[in-house]
């Protein structure tokens, strides 16, 4: 191979983004602190309960992952920005209070929305009508209000609550919550919750809860990083190099020819 192109093509290849490696997915994980977590007697259990990342964590279960990923933070963020863009889904209703019943027509993941006014204001919340699986999004930033929810016929793990926008959720008393909680960006603290799904927080703090692993299995894929302006000037000077060395080649032959 002509060295110019040789020269050109390694450009290319070092200049083009690595393909990433598959990574774990936040349903991977029964509680996922971007920051710190301070834990008191909790008890995890479930198919992979060895996985809850932060080092405090560490002596409370074997083999988990000690150090916060910034992929799976950024995934955090990506996802509850995006559901909480979603739309509610047509034909929803939402009756009932303080035992309030949210209900869909429409198969599939169905995407309700509250205020945090609704949300302060209930016990209970049971779900019923034809979806499989439920995105509901919950405004407020600081909440306190532990439910007990009834799935119906849904499964933990088809379940998301995403509080968009807390910073801080207080959640005490001897309620049985389903479902994982999505609080990219708030303080989570669980007091006397028996919790039958996953946290994603920013910090989390538990004096004593049983959380039974059954995380989301419906996490969306953040959209492919755009490669860094560096990393578009070495591919440009990778392809002009191809290039120029593609010419030299193709008028090889004439200058021989002429001399």
């Amino acid at each position: 191979m002509n060295k110019n192109i040789a020269a050109a093509a390694a450009v290319i290849f070092f200049a083009l983004p690595a393909t990433p490696v598959a990574a774990q997915s936040l349903s991977d994980y029964a509680v996922y602190a971007d920051d710190e977590a301070k834990l008191g007697t909790v008890i995890i259990t479930g198919s992979v309960a060895g996985r809850p990342v932060d080092k405090s964590f560490t002596a409370m279960v074997s083999g988990g992952t000690t150090a916060s990923s910034d992929a799976l933070t950024d995934a955090a963020v990506y996802n509850s920005a995006t559901m909480a863009a979603m739309a509610p889904t047509a034909g929803t209703s939402f009756t009932g209070s303080p035992n309030a019943t949210l209900s869909s027509v429409s198969p599939g993941t169905t995407v309700y929305s509250l205020s945090g006014a609704d949300w302060e204001a209930l016990s209970t919340l049971t779900f019923a009508g034809a979806s499989t699986g439920a995105i509901i999004n919950v405004g407020g930033t600081s909440l306190t209000k532990a439910l007990n929810i009834n799935l119906g016929s849904l499964l933990a793990s088809d379940v998301i609550f995403n509080f968009y926008e807390a910073t801080s959720l207080d959640f005490s008393g001897a309620v049985n919550f389903h479902g994982t909680i999505l609080a990219p960006n708030a303080n989570v603290k669980l007091a006397g919750v028996n919790l039958f799904g996953a946290v994603i927080s920013d910090t989390f703090e538990s004096p004593s809860a049983n959380i039974q692993h059954r995380g989301y299995t419906g996490f969306l894929t953040p959209q492919s990083a755009v490669p860094e302006p560096a990393t578009w000037a070495m591919m440009i000077m990778g392809f002009g190099l191809a290039a120029g060395a593609l010419r030299r080649r193709k008028t090889a032959p004439g200058a021989l020819a002429a001399a």
